[in-house]
């Protein structure tokens, strides 16, 4: 009895490790009127430790990124307080912040970037958001314009 109960607990470990989830999220470059061309893909893979996100982008200009997972899922533009319209403003807040990204000319796949001890369920019906630095360094301070966003609405 307790060879067939190991058994069945490799078995359950090993389905679970097998039906990890893998999705690819649609970039789009954002701007003030709204959302435009797609500019490639960022993977999210779930991991034991959490999710890990690897983009596959194109058509980048050269410059330092803040990647992160905003609140909600839209990533129209949206007026701000001053009455401006922002790119990808009603994506909302950002409630996770990944690695900042350095991106030299022609550049189309980057290292991959964790959120540790965080889900799916955890980004369903969310964006990620791509913001240029506003300044030339990396650092912990959040970037300046919104560039590119793409919706978690399915997962």
């Amino acid at each position: 009895m307790k060879s067939l109960i190991s058994f069945l607990a490799i078995v359950c470990i090993s389905v679970s490790v097998a039906q990890a989830r893998e999705v690819a999220i649609t970039m789009n470059k954002v701007n003030a009127t709204g959302i435009g061309n797609a500019i490639g893909v960022v993977v999210i893979t779930e991991t034991e430790s959490g999710l890990r996100l690897t983009p596959f982008l194109h058509d980048m200009p050269a410059g330092n990124y803040t990647f992160t997972i905003n609140e909600t899922l839209s990533c129209q533009s949206a007026i701000s307080k001053a009455g401006i319209p922002m790119p990808a403003m009603a994506a909302g807040k950002s409630l996770w912040r990944l690695p900042d990204m350095k991106v030299a000319a022609g550049m189309d796949r980057f290292e991959p970037m964790t959120l540790t001890e965080v889900s799916f369920n955890d980004i369903s019906r969310r964006s990620i958001v791509i913001s240029k630095r506003a300044d030339s360094t990396l650092g912990y301070t959040f970037g300046g314009e919104r560039v590119a966003c793409g919706s978690l609405e399915q997962y």
